[in-house]
């Protein structure tokens, strides 16, 4: 059996009520900001397509980063959208740091 009788002590001295009161005031705190809030997210939006395409280089050309948003690059004859890269890729910019090997 639990003896109880300690708990009525918790009660009989005021400081020993305002320190119960404040412990049980910070578990509260503490609970509910460990809590998981529950914000309903925005549905995402289904990626792009992946359309296989022959590009001539004028029709490549247009995907520049300038005339269009979109930015393609070509290498070996596979077209790589890389408009998320703009920083990297965007007009005028020079990827530096790139490692270039040719295999014959």
């Amino acid at each position: 059996m639990i003896d109880l009788s300690g708990i009525s002590s918790l009660w009989s001295d005021p400081l020993n009520m305002l320190l119960t009161c404040i412990i049980i005031y910070l578990s509260y705190v503490l609970y509910t900001l460990s809590a998981p809030v529950n914000t309903p997210q925005p549905p995402k939006s289904p990626p792009k397509p992946i359309v296989m395409k022959d590009f001539t280089p004028n029709e490549l050309s247009v995907f520049n980063g300038v005339d269009n948003n979109s930015i393609y690059l070509a290498v070996k004859g596979d077209v790589f959208d890389v408009t998320s890269g703009r920083s990297f890729y965007g007009p005028g910019k020079t990827p530096q740091n790139t490692l270039i090997t040719f295999n014959n």
